[in-house]
């Protein structure tokens, strides 16, 4: 039987529930949420009409069977989509090692594919991203659908564990919204070409921290976030983005401009204490070389290297008009 794509509304919701949290069905995460809350959860709640507007959700279907669901964002001011998660109902002979893999996975995946990339077009995104395990045996799937990986991420975590004192750092201050155009030139300076095209990063974001979700529901909103700028003589030297989480981490995003790179293990301890002092959980960070100074300064610091994982872009067509807009539901190639 075909297996089929649609975006999901407020009739499905019964059905992701019971399939995928009452069930609890043998599952494959493609692309793992990485947020605080269950993922099938988070799509039944973005099927709702203005509960979670910053997110959509898409199911795929073999007659009336539930398969797999996607989950999209696209945050305001960006001009990328990005897939949150993609899940689908494992095979019936799945072990539980690796992911498992039939033919129906794989269709599965792909019609999710190609509805995700139609959803990120009708919302004027022309860049759609993933973040795929390295090794992961569906990323045959995403490059037949137009995907390219644009980078190699390596996640570091380190367990709760206190701190005494907050290091002192010169020049260290929370950003402001004047600070927007120098931390895209720091972006700019520390990110390779094709991160930047994947990312593709707008002024609008970097303007100071970003809002919290319009979210209706409370649990659907995004965590707390913390953005800090370290500032010499010559500019701005670093960066900090704070993610606190009250489910099971923080999330720490640092660049560094190459006079600074001496200073990589004073900013992560200072990173730790501030996170550490929101609440005791793990910290994840990723990086692009694990052998570079951010890379070192975390081994030091007692991170341990976890999974890596290909950050994946698509480029997709959008066709505007003056007023209307139409949408190309293929990707071309990226």
């Amino acid at each position: 039987m075909t297996v089929t794509s649609s975006k999901l509304g407020l009739w499905h919701v019964p059905t992701i529930v019971g399939t995928f949290v009452l069930a609890n069905l043998p599952r494959v995460d493609v692309v793992t949420y990485q947020g605080r809350h269950v993922p099938a959860l988070m799509a039944a709640g973005a099927a709702l009409p203005a509960v979670a507007p910053d997110l959509q959700a898409v199911g795929a279907w073999t007659g009336a069977r539930l398969r797999g669901f996607g989950l999209l964002r696209c945050a305001p001011a960006a001009r990328r989509a990005s897939v949150e998660a993609l899940t689908l109902l494992a095979p019936h002979a799945a072990t539980a090692l690796g992911d498992p893999v039939g033919p129906r996975q794989v269709e599965t995946a792909e019609a999710m594919l190609q509805r995700l990339a139609g959803c990120a077009a009708a919302q004027g995104r022309p860049i759609l991203v993933a973040r795929l395990r390295e090794d992961s045996p569906y990323a045959p799937a995403f490059a037949a659908n137009g995907f390219s990986t644009a980078a190699i991420e390596y996640e570091y975590a380190r367990s709760p564990r206190p701190l005494s004192e907050a290091p002192d750092i010169e020049g260290l201050r929370p950003q402001e919204a004047p600070d927007a155009w120098d931390v895209m030139q720091l972006y700019r300076a520390t990110t390779p070409a094709a991160v930047q095209r994947a990312e593709a990063r707008t002024m609008e974001e970097m303007e100071q921290t970003p809002p919290r979700s319009a979210s209706l529901w409370p649990w659907l909103g995004d965590v707390a976030i913390e953005r800090h700028v370290v500032a010499d003589e010559h500019g701005l030297a670093a960066w900090l983005e704070l993610r606190v989480d009250a489910g099971e981490s923080h999330r720490l995003t640092l660049m560094l401009h190459p006079r600074r790179h001496h200073m990589a293990r004073t900013l992560i301890n200072w990173a730790l204490w501030r996170l550490g002092a929101a609440a005791p959980r793990a910290v994840r960070i990723r990086v692009r070389e694990p052998h570079s100074p951010i890379g070192s300064a975390l081994e030091t610091l007692g991170f341990t290297p976890g999974n890596s994982h290909a950050l994946m872009v698509k480029d997709v067509a959008v066709r505007a008009a003056e007023q209307v807009r139409g949408v190309v539901l293929d990707g071309a190639p990226g």
